[in-house]
């Protein structure tokens, strides 16, 4: 079948209310990854960095029947076994992408996939797509998908159920740049070509990244009338694991997949619980109840290494800072002396020695080092307690700045991280009253309503940091931070930067982003905070190595004998 879909029929679904948690993205496949190239030929996808992005063709097998898992040499992969993981929050959303948050979307990893993805290396590959050819000159996008993908009702995913999809994401805003879309063309009944208003660097990976959901599940309960909702509650994607119970903020439960497109599936399913308490997940990884910890503490992380417990962490990571309400203009943090006072009064290598346990390090740039942009640090506001009181004073605040700190609330109600700053803001002439949140609150206030003077939130590093810029700070970016004000000539940056076809260009236009945010204090940079799993000795996965916060190959995860 052939047929062309205009913008018009993308935008026309109508804008629903994004309600986002916390952070990790997309998902993975576990195919070979693909050499790498420099360049952005018309028969090759590249993103920042340049990566070849045509893979191999996926092998079609079923998985073998669920078994008990057996001994085998340390380095084989084992089949069988039920993997128990914990978490200290869970997904409120599970199989409607328009309203899912990072926390949603990373919680349905077993389940979802999506036409691309990020491979080891950091390179961006094909995965629902069997190829993907990005032609930046005629500015088209062309995918072609793998035949014979079966959703878990046992529908096939082809162009038309690819389009729904998009259409679904552009019309309630979930799309990143779907404003790029001038017209998605069906020429095939696997292959369609997006035609291009713009093109950028980071325009592959946003366009590659719309996970693909079943559009007769929809339709089949309710469609416009109720299949959101039902959605919402149910999933029904082409991963490799079934979404057999979602019982919100207490468990869900995942069963293999036994018509799973891209080969073997090893486990037999996964049991996650959501325990928001430290001490009892410890106490449970301890006993033996569960065999991956995934949201530790710093404290959690090192009373577990020194119990000889493996930590498993990669290069990304989260960076926490203290967010300035910057658009509102009569609040205190519109004015750049108050902001920078925030950052003065703050001892960060103190504070990170007493909270951090030796995890992690103090930034002073919203991009950690290492990173692109991780040293274009144009003022290190280190701890100079008289000049924040000067810049206090100067601004107007003499006898002192009221501010309100929203955070989110750990176990027994508290924020280690937010009494500390107070402590450190109060001692330089702050008044500062803590609002410690639920993890709803929270996250509804800082990607909805708003927050007043300061959040403690994080962001996180993506594959590249070009790519964190856009969908953290830029103009358009994935989740909104609701009271960040981009300023007209910060947002300038961004069009060079995005359009930059080299990595020399595009590091040189990230490191003019993240020096403008730093010298205009338009964050306070904290700490930051290392991805990092507890598992048990016998657990075998690849994340957070393998793709950052960005993927998990759950059909390689396998447990050997215990």
């Amino acid at each position: 079948m052939r047929g062309k879909t205009t913008r018009r029929t993308i935008w026309s679904l109508g804008i629903l209310v994004l309600v986002a948690m916390l952070m990790v993205f997309m998902v993975g496949c576990g195919e070979e990854e693909p050499p790498a190239t420099t360049a952005a030929p018309a028969t090759t996808a590249t993103t920042a960095g340049g990566t070849d992005t045509t893979a191999p063709p996926a092998t079609e097998t079923t998985a073998a029947p669920s078994t008990d898992t057996t001994a085998a040499p340390a380095d084989q992969p084992v089949s069988g076994g039920v993997l128990r993981l914990i978490h200290n929050a869970g997904p409120q959303s599970v199989g409607w992408w328009s309203s899912m948050g990072p926390t949603d979307e990373g919680a349905i990893f077993p389940g979802v996939e999506r036409t691309m993805k990020f491979a080891p290396g950091r390179k961006l590959v094909p995965c629902l797509a069997k190829t993907v050819t990005e032609d930046p000159d005629a500015l088209t996008i062309t995918f072609e998908l793998e035949e014979g993908v079966l959703f878990h009702d046992g529908t096939e995913l082809t162009a038309e159920v690819a389009k729904w999809n998009y259409d679904i994401g552009a019309a309630n805003g979930k799309l990143q740049f779907a404003d790029s879309i001038k017209e998605f063309e069906i020429t095939g009944p696997y292959s369609y070509v997006l035609h291009l208003n713009y093109w950028h660097n980071q325009l592959l990976q946003a366009v590659g990244w719309v996970p693909m959901l079943s559009q007769a599940a929809y339709e089949a309960n309710g469609g416009e009338n109720g299949g959101m909702e039902w959605c919402s509650e149910n999933l029904v994607g082409t991963g490799p694991f079934l979404l057999k119970e979602f019982n919100r903020d207490q468990s869900l439960v995942w069963e293999k997949n036994p018509n799973y497109w891209g080969g073997e599936v090893y486990l037999d399913g996964i049991e996650v619980q959501i325990i928001p308490d430290n001490t009892t997940a410890s106490a449970m990884m301890q006993a033996g109840q569960a065999d991956i910890w995934q949201s530790a503490d710093a404290q959690g992380q090192k009373e577990m290494q020194d119990m000889g417990y493996t930590l498993q962490e990669g290069w990304a990571g989260f960076q926490y800072h203290l967010m300035p309400n910057t658009m509102d203009e009569t609040g205190p943090m519109a004015d750049q002396r108050v902001r920078e006072a925030v950052e003065y009064a703050l001892d960060k290598e103190a504070i990170h020695a007493a909270i951090g346990y030796g995890r992690g390090f103090p930034l002073y740039a919203v991009s950690p080092p290492g990173e692109w942009g991780g040293e274009a640090i144009a003022v290190k506001r280190t701890y100079d307690l008289e000049k924040a009181k000067a810049l206090l004073a100067d601004a107007g605040y003499a006898d002192g700045c009221p501010i309100t700190i929203l955070a989110v609330a750990e176990t027994g109600g508290r924020s280690t991280g937010a009494e500390a700053v107070k402590g450190y803001l109060d001692e330089a002439g702050f008044i500062t009253t803590l609002d410690i949140a639920d993890a709803g609150r929270f996250y509804g206030s800082v990607f909805g309503t708003g927050w007043d003077d300061l959040a403690l939130m994080f962001s996180g590093n993506d594959v590249v940091y070009l790519m964190s810029c856009a969908a953290w700070w830029g103009p358009t970016p994935k989740t909104n931070l609701a009271s960040f004000k981009r300023p007209d000539d910060f947002v300038a940056l961004f069009e060079p930067a995005l359009n930059a076809r080299t990595e020399e260009e595009q590091i040189a236009k990230t490191e003019d982003i993240v020096r403008y945010m730093n010298e205009h204090a338009l964050m306070i940079p904290l700490w930051q905070s290392p991805a990092t799993l507890v598992i048990q000795d016998y657990v075998h996965c690849d994340y957070p190595m393998e793709a950052g916060f960005v993927g998990w190959s759950w059909e390689k995860t396998w447990m050997g004998e215990h």
